[in-house]
This record gives C-alpha cells, structure tokens and sequence, in this order.
C-alpha cells in the first residue's frame, strides 16, 4: 500500500516541471473544440507545465468551459490561474465576468475586480467593469466612483460601452439595470 502511494507520488509531475506530454496536451486544448478540447486542457494541467503555459492553459479551459454553461466549473479554473499569476489583473478581471454574468454572484465579482484594480490602477476598463459589478450589488455610491475612475483615465470610456453608460446612469438614480421592462408602446428616456 505505501509503496504504491509512493509510485503514485513519483510519478506525478513536480510544480513547475514540464512534460512533452503536457505540452502536446496544452497543444491540443488550443486546437480541440467543445469537450475534446476541455479533456486536453485538464491533461495538460494534470501531466505538467511551467507556470506561465498552465496559466494560458487555464485561461482557455476556463473560456471552453463558460462557452459550455459550465460557470463554476470555469470559475474554479480562473481562480487556479490567480493563483498562479498573483500579480496578474487578467485572471482576476476573467473570473468576475463568471462570477457576475454566469453566476449571478456580484458582490464576489466586485470583490476580484477590487483585486484588478489594485494590480492595474491606470485601466479604465477595470475600474468600468467595477462600476457594473458594484452597481448589480446595489453598491451606487461606490459603482459611480469607479465609473468616475474610469472616465478620468479615459474620458471616452462609454463611447464603445453603451450597457456601462446605462448601468452609470442608473446607479446614479440609485435604480438598478436593467430598469423594468417597457412595452413597445412605452417611450423611452
């Protein structure tokens, strides 16, 4: 029994070490789509690969796995690549997108893109998607903060996001967005 824990141990790659076959794995998880893909994606991880390819690895597993409906699957991938970029914003500002847009879950994404900021204070889209998620919290004072932020940094910010300029406006009313739903009949502002 312990000797074969010990093959077991033995055999398994050390952090940080890669394998050929972890990288023809991670190949793979490039190339295959749908669950062929997602299955390459895990071997990868699972036979090894330096930290900066399983982080990628993870970050495509993740993207396969929300284009399946997977959310807390991808959000548990997201949350290894954090750990494996801890001064990375990317990893963070990806897994508030699954936490907030899959999972419904808003303070936890405004939580990781308070993190996002902290790595990447001069990105205005960061503090925007802050805005968005402190705002689906019913966080206003604090969502428009962070649209304010992102404004100062790039002042036409909400020119290519019309949704964020909704999502500003209404935290400035302190209303949630989306407002209730107009019949067709019904004007809009």
């Amino acid at each position: 029994m312990i000797a074969s824990g010990l093959l077991l141990l033995l055999a398994a790659p050390l952090p940080g070490l890669e394998t050929a076959a972890g990288r023809e794995q991670a190949r793979l998880c490039l190339a295959e789509a749908g669950e062929a893909g997602i299955a390459a994606c895990r071997r990868a991880l699972e036979m090894g690969l330096k930290p900066a390819r399983a982080a990628v690895v993870n970050g495509v597993l993740a993207t396969k796995l929300a284009a399946a409906g997977r959310w807390d699957e991808a959000a548990s991938t997201l949350e290894a690549w954090c750990s494996l970029a801890p001064a990375d914003a990317e990893p963070r500002r990806r897994l508030a997108d699954v936490l907030l847009y899959g999972l419904g879950r808003a303070e936890q994404a405004a939580s990781r893109l308070q993190e996002a900021v902290r790595l990447a204070p001069d990105d205005a889209a960061t503090q925007g998607a802050l805005g968005v998620a402190l705002a689906s919290a019913g966080r206003y004072a604090e969502a428009l903060e962070a649209f304010d932020a992102a404004l100062r940094l790039d002042a036409s910010f909400f020119d290519l996001r019309p949704a964020a300029r909704a999502v500003s406006e209404a935290a400035r009313e302190r209303k949630p967005w989306p407002g209730p739903a107009r019949s067709p009949a019904q004007p809009s502002r």
